[in-house]
């Protein structure tokens, strides 16, 4: 097999054929279809869905959990007619996929140095749970058992 030789950055930035114009192409035909979309479906939905891609006349269409893909499956079938009439004369499928927010999962909290305390009555009974546990148990149950306010 012949290594591949080195493009000229013209002949990849020409904006009429180069690898930037598909590209750019692509992304365009994209935000089109994502206006076309978030105009067709109510206006609650419109906000959670996001058009990742179009190839070989199957949509794909993200949104951020599973309530909102279920949301969205229900306008599906009105959403395909009507992009068929509109804009798309070659859609066969959409697919919905959930694509979780990242900036909505809530950050865990880190354990202080501080160690959690227990009630007097919890502390007593893994202390009476202790007395008739193995020793390996015993050694960790009373361990436990110190946390007593």
């Amino acid at each position: 097999m012949r290594p591949k030789r080195p493009k000229e950055l013209a002949q990849l930035i020409n904006l009429n054929t180069g690898a930037l114009a598909k590209l750019q192409h692509g992304a365009q035909q994209i935000t089109q279809i994502n206006q076309a979309v978030r105009a067709l479906l109510p206006e609650l939905i419109s906000k959670q869905v996001t058009v990742a891609n179009y190839r070989e006349g199957i949509l794909i269409l993200t949104v951020p959990s599973a309530g909102w893909a279920q949301r969205l499956r229900f306008a599906q079938s009105m959403l395909l007619s009507q992009l068929r009439k509109q804009h798309l004369p070659g859609l066969s499928t959409i697919n919905v996929q959930i694509v979780p927010n990242k900036s909505i999962v809530p950050k865990r909290t880190q354990v202080t140095g501080q160690s959690r305390m227990i009630s007097p009555s919890t502390a007593e009974q893994l202390r009476a749970l202790a007395d008739h546990a193995p020793a390996e148990l015993k050694k960790q149950l009373l361990k436990l058992a110190k946390r007593e306010k």
